[in-house]
């Protein structure tokens, strides 16, 4: 399995826009997980519904063994979504998600 990566936390930089790309790959095959770090939630208001009592990007960062539960579908057949949290600014914690993209079901 291959996996690519594309990050930025900086403001207006692109980050929601870039999804387009993944919309892309599904479209050519693949399987693609969005995960949404901006507080703003942007990503997550595109792509899933929206509501309070749903995991968030900000526990998969708390806890990284917990990321499947956190793993939505979305409106297209091959893009998952891990949804954006408003509180993530409150993170305490150092952000753990390369070692939740570990525990990933393939």
């Amino acid at each position: 399995m291959k996996v690519y990566v594309v990050a930025n936390l900086k403001g207006d930089v692109g980050k929601t826009t870039t999804t387009n790309v993944a919309y892309t790959f599904s479209e050519m095959g693949g399987r693609v997980l969005v995960i949404d770090p901006d507080p703003q939630c942007n990503c997550t208001r595109f792509f899933a519904k929206v509501n309070g009592y749903s995991k968030t990007v900000r526990d998969v960062l708390e806890n990284p063994k917990g990321i499947n539960s956190a793993v939505y579908r979305t409106k297209y057949q091959d893009i998952d979504i891990v949804k954006g949290s408003v509180k993530i600014t409150e993170q305490k914690t150092p952000w753990r998600l390369k070692e939740a993209l570990g525990y990933l079901k393939k």
